[in-house]
């Protein structure tokens, strides 16, 4: 063989190996991690289901998540599978939510953000049938910061204005250039954030619903204003609002 060919075959076969090794090590790297396993009947045929909540992740010691399911097996040995996005600390609950006499699956999955929300995921699976019941959507709720360092937020389904004294943030304020000599400079809204918890709750007697909390902050995400719970409850098909309060936040 002549030494030119020689040298090719082996840089060839080099190239391979080193590709090989880095698919390998990728593969290593990605790998599939069971953050919770539960054997609880959702599909109202009175055998538990196994169901396995995995997640994806590009390194072991990564608290994001990049690939998030739900795999469910049943008693004959078929499987469905829940996709439930991205993020990180996802978490698994059942409850009765849509008032069938079977347990409903709640997904929940934090985005990761300083604000504190996450996403969630609701379905029922009776008869093996995964069918997607939703969940409430968060509040429409209209903000505003006020002249002398006060803010007013108005909860459109209801119309309940709330007003919150801002004094204390003052020279934060002031700083930032939303004020000055406690005018605003331009009309600017609060930051409303998604939910950061769904929780089932009592609402109707004894018939679940579900509890929504959603932060409001003001100059950013961290800068906690006021946490707004909402009540739900589950008829004919859709989520209908039956409460709401407002706890004002130091």
């Amino acid at each position: 063989m002549r030494k030119e060919h020689l040298f090719a075959f082996a840089a060839f076969f080099f190239i391979s190996l080193s590709a090989m090794t880095a698919v390998f090590a990728m593969e290593e790297a990605e790998k599939t991690v069971i953050i919770s396993e539960r054997f609880i009947d959702v599909t109202g045929d009175g055998k538990p289901e196994e169901l396995t909540l995995q997640g994806i992740k590009n390194k072991k010691e990564d608290p994001y998540f990049k690939n998030i399911f739900l795999e469910v097996v049943n008693s004959r040995d078929e499987k469905l599978r829940i996709n439930a996005g991205t993020g990180i600390e996802p978490g698994l609950s059942f409850a009765d939510l849509n008032h069938d006499g079977i347990l409903d699956v709640l997904l929940n999955v934090s985005t990761g953000g300083s604000s504190g929300s996450s996403n969630y995921i609701l379905y029922t699976l009776k008869d093996f049938r995964p069918t997607d019941l939703s969940v409430p959507q968060v509040l429409n709720i209209d903000t505003s910061f006020q002249d002398g360092y006060q803010a007013k937020a108005v909860i459109k389904p209801t119309s309940d204005v709330f007003t919150f004294d801002l004094k204390n943030r003052k020279q934060e304020y002031d700083q930032s250039g939303l004020y000055l000599n406690g005018k605003l400079n331009e009309p600017t809204e609060l930051i409303v954030n998604r939910f950061s918890s769904l929780t089932p709750v009592m609402i109707e007697g004894n018939q679940l619903g579900l509890k929504g909390v959603q932060l409001i902050s003001g100059i950013t995400t961290s800068d906690s204003i006021a946490k707004v719970e909402s009540s739900w409850f589950y008829t004919e098909g859709q989520w209908k609002l039956k409460r709401t309060k407002v706890y004002t936040l130091k």
